[in-house]
């Protein structure tokens, strides 16, 4: 049987020469400019046009895989081959040399296909002759098989599997981890031929009340069987699933999702930005329309550009795709604004509620814009809500402790507060919310622990930068080894206590005309630049942290975001 290839550019936008696929019959939005009505039939496609042009443009492009294909060999690089599967496999990775994009160190092997179909077919997994009867024994097999199901509340720690080591860990049976992405296409290049095509298609909306994918940067992806597009979702195999629910994917964009995960697991994993939006950017040369990658990358750009890059990026995901997890990056986002903008973030928190009612990561950013507010009332019912639903989810842990801080007390804050820092040790932003609530809590071992491990995650060209605010923040003796819990503060060594009032930890944070944020813009190096009146603009990637004009008044979490810092300006007061 043989294995179908990868489908090519059809559509040519006539606003910007941009070459994409259509998804549909109706007027395509271009992926590039995002213009409506511009499409028009590309030279040579299978939809008419210049079909001398186009058998040129196949010549040439035949030309260059065969170049391609040899220049491999010289270095090297070996793509084992099984089957047809392998074979589709190679295809793919070709065209991703043909666009230039470079694959991480070791995907050539990790795509292997050696001996992966003789591992599925000994677990029971077989091929069959009709669409009806693959259908039935995929989901038979899956009701039996080790496929775990999982909250994708962030993407785990380990590195991709290897298509044999997914085949290896369903053989093992041992509830591990596997993310939707290795399992669907593992199952879809196996099972596929081109007498019965399995594609992998990403998964959208909500199950039970929440994004079947809460991260918003893992991917639910599943399996589309067939020209009826039955979809099988490998995490719940008996759903019945709307084809309207899922994005089919082709194999190209297949690999695109990879890079995409690839970046996220690098972010979260180590706090690792840079490489987030290198591989973001890869990814998206390969699947422009992924809304899923664009929300990533986005976020990302927050943290390295400013809220306002960061945002645009987030909008256009927000046009391809409406939903909950991109309502909820576009409402922290404009909390990072300058000013920051509380009503609207309600708004789109709110909306994004409507959507899913029981987003627990959501719930926790609503809380947060309630003790903004000072309404612990109102905050209250909404954190212990979420921490029912995914006590682990991020920003539960954080809002908790806050929670925590405000009914003074201070034993449950120190808990949550080291919860939110396991949860959330990709984001040392979020560390440095926890420190100040250890600080409050009275734990101040915990919080120097804390404070060396947020020096530990910058450059070494920028630590003296981020040890003095460290300092400014957490006061002078925060680095010291050696200060014990019992001892007392040196002189100016103060941090307000816990308020009295109803206020949240960040008091009044949304109420002030700046916001900022130190984070990783590039690889060499921090973004702290002077807020002073006589800088160059072009200068600044953001607002800064380390102003000489200003003082750090306090911090902020929007509860499933970036932490921030507020920066006042101290003549206004």
């Amino acid at each position: 049987m043989k294995s179908p290839s990868p489908t090519f550019a059809d559509q040519t936008c006539v606003h910007c020469g941009a070459e994409f696929l259509r998804d549909s019959a109706e007027p395509e939005r271009c992926p590039q400019c995002l213009r409506v009505g511009g499409a028009v039939d590309a030279p040579g496609s299978r939809r008419g046009g210049n079909i001398r042009g186009g058998a040129r443009r196949t010549w040439i492009r035949g030309l260059v895989l065969v170049g391609l294909a040899v220049v491999a060999m010289v270095a090297g690089i070996r793509i084992l081959l099984g089957d047809g599967s392998g074979a589709r496999i190679r295809t793919v990775l070709s065209v991703a040399e043909e666009k230039g994009i470079e694959l991480p160190e070791g995907w050539e092997e990790k795509f292997s296909w050696k001996g992966v179909a003789d591992r599925l077919s000994s677990q029971g997994l077989e091929r069959q002759a009709t669409g009806e009867a693959l259908i039935a024994a995929v989901r038979s097999w899956l009701k039996d098989s080790p496929v775990e199901p999982w909250r994708l509340s962030k993407p785990v720690a380990r590195p991709l599997f290897s298509m044999d080591d997914v085949v290896k860990q369903l053989a093992k049976g041992d509830g591990a981890q596997l993310y939707p992405l290795e399992v669907a296409t593992v199952l879809a290049w196996y099972l596929g031929t081109e007498e019965i095509p399995v594609r992998v298609g990403e998964r959208l909306g909500v199950r039970d009340g929440t994004p079947v994918d809460p991260s918003g940067v893992i991917g639910r992806y599943v399996l589309v069987v067939g020209d009826s597009k039955t979809v099988v979702d490998p995490f719940a195999p008996g759903d019945e699933v709307a084809a309207k629910d899922v994005r089919v994917l082709e194999d190209t964009q297949v690999l695109g999702a990879w890079m995409g995960l690839h970046g996220a697991r690098s972010f979260f994993g180590r706090g690792d930005v840079s490489s987030c939006v290198r591989w973001s950017d890869r990814s998206l040369k390969l699947d422009s329309r992924s809304a899923t990658v664009r929300g990533l990358r986005g976020q990302c750009l927050m943290r390295v550009s400013g809220p306002d890059e960061g945002l645009r990026e987030i909008d256009v995901a927000l046009n391809l795709q409406r939903d909950a997890p991109r309502l909820r990056f576009m409402a922290e986002g404009v909390l990072l604004g300058v000013p920051p903008d509380l009503n609207r973030a309600v708004v789109f928190v709110d909306e994004a509620l409507g959507l899913a009612p029981n987003y627990a990561e959501l719930l926790a950013v609503r809380a947060n814009l309630h003790l903004a507010r000072g309404e612990i009332g109102q905050a209250r019912p909404l954190i212990e809500r979420a921490a029912r639903l995914a006590p682990d989810a991020l920003g539960v842990p954080l809002a908790r402790a806050q929670l925590s801080i405000q009914s003074k007390d201070m034993a449950s804050a120190i808990r949550f507060a080291k919860q939110s820092t396991e949860v959330q040790s990709h984001d040392w932003n979020r560390r440095m919310a926890a420190a100040a609530i250890l600080r409050m809590a009275g734990d101040y071992d915990s919080m120097r622990k804390e404070a060396r491990a947020i020096l530990g995650m910058v450059p070494g060209a920028q630590k003296s930068r981020v040890e003095q605010m460290i300092k400014q923040f957490l006061g002078p003796t925060a680095l010291d080894d050696t200060f014990g819990q019992g001892d007392s503060f040196a002189e100016g060594d103060s941090l307000q206590d816990a308020p009295s009032r109803g206020d949240s930890l960040h008091g009044d944070l949304l109420q002030g005309d700046s916001l900022g944020d130190l984070d990783f813009p590039s690889d060499d190096g921090l973004s702290l630049g002077s807020g002073n009146s006589n800088d160059d603009p072009s200068s600044r990637r953001g607002p800064s942290l380390l102003d000489d004009d200003l003082k750090l008044e306090g911090f902020g979490n929007s509860g499933g975001g970036p932490g921030s810092f507020r920066l006042s300006d101290p003549s206004a007061e």
